[in-house]
């Protein structure tokens, strides 16, 4: 039984080569003998790889070893143990940039660290779920593969958020889980292959169930693609455009409103009447809900808008048509996404530049609701004085 002890060179595991070295038996293949040596210690054999051959041995007439036969089963024996190896480390050594190029993981990590600080906090979600699509569609088939909710869990929660996470405080599977991502990732320059492109954007029309994703939602995540492809040409990783070569339908999205699903005056005022009784009558929450519900309907407010609407900007008189000034809003997109950590994020104006105000009439029954809900929170009196003073922040709906 002969050994084939295969060594990655130092300096050279970018480069793929290996050293290969026969121990245990060596086989004289002149005199047909074999001579056993003493190996090498136990000492230096730690974490490397060996694996076992068969010499094979067949005398021809004059007694002398079948050198050809001897080679050939060596040779398949070599090229099984240094496929393994080399797989891992041309995968290590694409981590980061190099004569080899960088891989899509390392990519992402990076291009996240620089978008990130520049968008809101639901873009940031947005962005955060396309890139954990393109991860999973850029890994190559390697040994350990995580199952799938695993890796998606890993992505999401650990890889692609700000600020990551501190690895050693993960869970022992989601370590794993990231390592063999960073190992598994293929290089960045895969995406300029049509195949690997139109299996990547073929994934940004999914949801996580194998279904068709809205249109809006395959818009948001096929433009985190494009900025990222732009980002990397940028910075010189690609040469070219690589979703330029491929020719893919965009979806389109609605924009006119079905009025079959608007609701009339009567069945407005129903659910206004249906959603003040959420909650406890001693806690009053749903008869506060109808103020911001009442908003949205007969002032045409944006839910962001709604929850952001301060009592300082309103002009509520007793009779007659009332004004807000909307100057900010606050769209719920979660802890994790937000700079503050609060479950809404502060914002200006949607399509607007930032400190730009907007004036919104408000009907004489919007008026009335406003007042109702601005007494109910403070009390007649003191909710008079906090309009005229300005000092209280919100009318705090929920």
């Amino acid at each position: 039984m002969s050994k084939i002890r295969v060594l990655p060179l130092k300096g050279a595991i970018a480069s793929g080569f290996f050293c290969v070295y026969l121990v245990g038996k060596v086989v004289d293949v002149m005199r047909g003998s074999a001579s056993h040596t003493r190996g090498v210690p136990r000492s230096r054999r730690g974490g490397r790889t060996v694996i076992a051959a068969r010499s094979g041995r067949s005398r021809s007439a004059g007694g002398v070893t079948d050198v050809r036969a001897l080679a050939e089963e060596l040779g398949a024996a070599l090229v099984r143990a240094v496929r393994p190896v080399a797989d891992d480390s041309l995968a290590s050594a694409g981590a980061g940039h190099g004569s080899v190029t960088i891989s899509w993981y390392a990519f992402a990590l990076e291009y996240l660290d620089m978008r990130w600080p520049q968008i809101a906090a639901k873009t940031r979600n947005e962005t955060n779920a396309a890139l954990c699509a393109i991860t999973q569609v850029m890994l190559r088939e390697v040994r350990g593969r995580p199952n799938d909710e695993l890796l998606q869990r890993s992505l999401r929660d650990w890889a692609f958020v700000l600020p990551r996470p501190e690895l050693h405080t993960a869970p022992s599977d989601v370590r794993l889980a990231l390592r063999w991502v960073a190992r598994a990732s293929r290089p960045l320059t895969d995406l300029m292959d049509p195949a690997v492109m139109r299996a990547v954007m073929q994934a940004l029309r999914l949801k996580q169930d194998g279904t068709v994703a809205a249109a809006e939602t395959q818009r948001h995540k096929r433009m985190t693609l494009v900025n990222a492809v732009r980002y990397a040409i940028e910075q010189r990783m690609l040469d070219s455009d690589p979703i330029a070569n491929i020719n893919w339908r965009i979806a389109k999205t609605v924009k006119q409103v079905d009025p079959r699903v608007v609701a009339n005056p009567a069945q407005a005022r129903s659910l206004l009447c249906a959603v003040s009784y959420v909650g406890s009558h001693r806690r009053a929450r749903g008869r506060r809900l109808v103020g911001l519900f009442a908003g949205m309907y007969y002032a045409g407010l944006r839910p962001e808008e709604a929850v952001a609407v301060t009592l300082p900007d309103c002009v509520l008189p007793v009779e007659g048509w009332g004004r807000v000034i909307l100057h900010v809003t606050r769209p719920q997109a979660g802890k994790k996404w937000t700079d503050t950590g609060q479950l809404h994020d502060e914002r200006g104006l949607k399509g607007r530049p930032l400190g730009e105000t907007r004036p919104v009439p408000l009907p004489p029954g919007l008026v009335a609701m406003w007042r109702e809900s601005s007494h109910l929170r403070y009390g007649q009196r003191r909710a008079a004085v906090l309009q005229r003073t300005g000092w209280h922040p919100r009318f705090q709906y929920v």
